[in-house]
């Protein structure tokens, strides 16, 4: 069962790994081309000034290219957020959570009792927390929320809660198609963690994540 659970956890690894790779060659080589490309289309519109047919087609080029960087960003921005990599996984959760506040007037608590937390669960848990947010903004009807995180000494690991106070729902009864609760409990697995739904009709929701740290992560944020 161990070694069922290490495999599990060098697949998500591996997993992780290589989306920080096609989050780096998006930057290093489709974000510069058309970032490139960009500033010679602006630079071609400057020169054909009064020339109308030919200016349309190179504001409409322009546009495209725009286009296509914000979604590279936006691609780019799931596989790894880069404020990720110079904030680490707490003042990143804080900077999202503030605005998400100021985006829908929510009242939200944050709370975080660690300073940092072990890289190589940096970005698993990212993913595991915006999507648990994702889904109360979606669908608790909530207005407010609350998010800890902190340490646990014995046994060394990290512990995630999200709640609402929204409209709940029967975790047993889950529509075809809601795939976040089983990523969810999927990458906590992976990890060797668990992460638990608790929630009735009308008594909102928790959202609990508990993953162990590893000893050869201890000390090495």
């Amino acid at each position: 069962m161990a070694a069922g659970s290490s495999q599990l956890r060098d697949v998500l690894e591996a997993h992780e790994q290589a989306r920080e790779r096609i989050a780096l060659d998006i930057h290093d080589n489709v974000l510069q081309t058309l970032t490139s490309a960009l500033h010679h289309i602006l630079a071609a519109d400057q020169a054909a000034q009064g020339r109308e047919e030919r200016r349309h087609n190179l504001l409409r080029a322009a546009h495209l290219v725009r286009q296509s960087i914000y979604a590279a960003r936006g691609l780019m921005g799931e596989l790894r957020p880069p404020v990720l990599d110079r904030l680490g996984l707490v003042e990143t959760l804080r900077y999202d959570l503030h605005q998400l506040e100021e985006e829908t007037s929510w009242h939200i608590q944050f709370k975080a009792d660690v300073a940092n937390i072990p890289r190589e669960l940096e970005l698993p848990l990212y993913h595991i927390l915006r999507e648990a947010i994702t889904n109360a903004r979606k669908h608790s009807l909530s207005r407010t929320l609350r998010v800890r995180l902190c340490l646990q000494p014995q046994p060394p690991e990290v512990v995630v809660e999200v709640e609402d106070k929204g409209k709940g729902f029967d975790p047993s009864v889950v529509p075809r198609g809601r795939l976040g609760l089983l990523s969810m409990r999927t990458r906590a697995k992976t990890l060797g963690g668990e992460c638990q739904i608790r929630s009735a009709v009308g008594q909102g929701t928790t959202v609990l994540v508990r993953l162990p740290i590893r000893e050869s992560s201890r000390g090495n944020p």
